[in-house]
């Protein structure tokens, strides 16, 4: 019987279909391809040292060229070693920008709650659960803005 390996393969991981990134879509696309980024790992039950491995080699084009640059300043030994939460803290940088972050936070500040009670959402079309899943993703994206998760 043969052992089990913890992890995935490479194989396995791009089995899950993980999304390529150009780095070129603004701030909202970089937080959403992250998002689907650790979804993938989750699923694919990647292991800390391979997940910088293996969600690098879903760079394109302009996040590409970066990460190169990234791997030629740090050596790939180092960068590759990084853990996953140093290595989104840098695409974060990288790609979401302070000023975009400041117009989701201003986008999401101009937003007003027409009708408060019940019936008035109901009237809106909006049920409890897409109210609540609307206002959870705006409020990620607020807190990234605001206080700074970067």
């Amino acid at each position: 019987m043969k052992a089990a390996t913890p992890g995935c393969t490479y194989k396995e991981f791009l089995a899950c279909k993980p999304v390529e990134f150009s780095g070129n879509e603004g701030a909202t696309a970089a937080l959403r391809w992250l998002e689907k980024t650790e979804a993938v790992i989750r699923i694919s039950k990647c292991v800390e040292e391979d997940k910088v491995m293996y969600a690098s080699h879903l760079l394109k084009e302009e996040a590409l060229e970066w990460w190169n640059t990234m791997l030629q300043a740090k050596g790939s030994d180092v960068a590759y070693a990084m853990s996953w939460e140093e290595f989104k803290q840098l695409i974060e940088r990288k790609f979401c920008p302070e000023y975009e972050k400041e117009q989701m936070a201003n986008k999401f500040l101009s937003h007003r709650m027409v009708d408060v009670d019940c019936r008035g959402i109901l009237q809106n079309s909006l049920s409890m659960p897409e109210l609540y899943l609307l206002w959870l993703r705006r409020n990620r994206y607020l807190s990234l803005a605001i206080l700074g998760f970067d």
